[in-house]
Order: C-alpha cells, then structure tokens, then sequence
C-alpha cells in the first residue's frame, strides 16, 4: 500500500487511541481502499488534480434518474423515499460489485439494469417475494414434508440456498464483497426466472405450501445479504 494511504490511517488509529474508549476499534481498523472509478469517459483522481465527481453528486443523479421513473406511481413522500433508497441501492451495488484491486467503470445502463446484476434488480427481486408472500396471507404455511416431485429449478434454488453460509464466510475471510454481490445477483436471477416458469398461489395442494417456503426462504437470504451488503429493502417498488 502507498505510503501516502497509510499516513492518514495511521492519523485515525492515533486519535480513536487518544479519545479514550475506542482502543478495541482502533486495533481492528482495516483501510479498504478501491482503484480509480471511470465515469463517462473520463478519470476521477483528486489526489491528480484532475475532474472527479463526489460521491453525493452520484447519490443526486441517482437519485433523480429513479425519481423520473417512480414519481407517477407513487405519492411525492413515497416517492421520494423509494427514489433515495433504490439510488443508494444502486451505488452501493456498483462499488461493491467490482474487486478492489480493479478499476471500477462506473455507467448509468449498467447501474439502474432492472434486469440483471444491480442494486435496483436485486431490490426488486426482494420485492418480489414480499408481494407474493402478503398475497399468500402472510403467514408461511408449515410444510410436512417435500412433495416428491420437484422441478429442476427448485432443486437449483435450494442447493443456490444452501451455499449462502458458505459464501458469506468467504466473503468475511477474504474481505471480498464481491462475492456476495455476485450471489445475490445469481440468486436473484435463478428465482425470478423460476417464478415467470412456475406458479406458487395457484399451485396445487401440498405443491402451493412447499413453494411458498421457497419463496419465504429465498426472502430471508436475500434480505440478510442485502443489510450485509447496505442494500435498502424495499416493501414496493
């Protein structure tokens, strides 16, 4: 790591030290440093001198770039509210999704893609599964047992389930974010294609209640990657 990254850590560790009661954070303080972000063409760098655009000013696009979308769906406040969260979403979902090691190259198309690897995506995925939870009743229904058939796709959603602990331990090891990213993006991929192929309320007996712990469950993951990840969950969108 450049010198001239360690000073200004080394600055912070001295005066969590010198505050009195940060000791223990002080000594588990990791500096996470990211290569330089492209935007439309050009090099953020303001250690260069050069043109660089902060982080608020993204946070502001983003924003008002969601707003133009929501704002005819719902009130002004709700709007609003779902604007600021979908944005941060978006960003945060961007930086993270890229090691840190590689330069990031940041573009709108990519960042607000509804339909693949994003914030908004996976947010709307999220979405999903509480809308058809709450139309379910919103209660899970105790599943006896699994119906001994299943589709191929459901097999998949559950073995992509079972890795979640396994890519979250990875993630924390190695300090790769990334990884969860591209979890939660694949997850997200897998159940909404699964969705569209299959249906859950109006499946049969004994198939409905199998199918909606599924969902429930892919919620849970998804959520809880989500908050580690401080993707805003959204209960519309």
């Amino acid at each position: 790591m450049a010198l001239s990254r360690l000073i200004p850590q080394a600055q912070l560790r001295l005066a969590l030290y010198a505050m009195g009661g940060y000791q223990d954070l002080a000594r588990k303080l990791i500096h996470y440093s990211y290569e330089m972000v492209n935007l439309a063409g050009m090099k953020m760098s303001g250690r260069k001198g050069g043109v660089y655009v902060s982080l608020d000013e993204l946070l502001n696009e983003a924003r008002d770039r969601v707003m133009e979308i929501v704002k005819g769906r719902f009130s002004p406040d709700e709007a609003g509210k779902v604007a600021e969260a979908v944005a941060v979403g978006a960003i945060r979902y961007s930086f993270l999704s890229v090691s840190p090691n590689k330069p990031l190259t940041f573009s709108w198309d990519k960042v607000l893609n509804l339909r693949q690897n994003s914030g908004p995506f996976v947010q709307y995925t999220y979405v999903r599964t509480n809308g058809i939870l709450e139309k379910a009743g919103g209660e899970i229904p105790k599943l006896t047992q699994i119906p001994d058939s299943i589709a191929n796709e459901e097999r998949e959603l559950i073995l992509l389930l079972g890795e979640y602990p396994e890519v979250i331990a990875r993630a924390a090891q190695e300090l790769r974010l990334e990884n969860i990213i591209e979890y939660v993006n694949r997850l997200s991929l897998v159940f909404n294609s699964y969705y569209e192929k299959y249906p859950v309320l109006n499946a049969e007996p004994g198939i409905r209640e199998f199918r909606i712990n599924l969902v429930n469950a892919v919620r849970v993951v998804l959520g809880n990657a989500m908050d580690i990840l401080g993707i805003p969950r959204l209960r519309r969108m």
